[in-house]
């Protein structure tokens, strides 16, 4: 297992995957990034972990939406090994928010 220094919003994280598995997460890291900070330069004032959610639920609804127009297909992936796919990033999202502690909402 590899791990992957990257940066999200300004903030550092670390992340362990398979060497197969970087040039995928580095491109979803790439998404999750530029949907944060539209989101943050979207104006209202909010916390990280606000941001966070709000991107998670838009990225959701775009690959929900592009399953209705592929029929169950989105870039060739069948809809559940893509669900997987998402929950692991996910997953590795949460545990790396745990890893830094508490969040000063009043920053952002």
């Amino acid at each position: 297992m590899d791990t992957l220094d990257v940066k999200i919003m300004g903030r550092e994280f670390r992340l362990a995957c398979t060497t197969e598995e970087k040039p995928q997460l580095l491109r979803a890291i790439g998404v999750v990034d530029t949907r944060m900070e539209n989101i943050r330069q979207g104006g209202k004032a909010m916390g990280v972990d606000r941001i966070a959610m709000l991107a998670a639920l838009q990225i959701a609804h775009d690959t929900i939406r592009e399953q209705g127009e592929q029929k169950n297909s989105v870039m060739g992936l069948d809809s559940e090994v893509l669900e997987r796919k998402i929950q692991s990033i996910a997953s590795a999202i949460d545990s790396a928010l745990e890893a830094t502690g508490p969040i000063n909402d009043s920053l952002f």
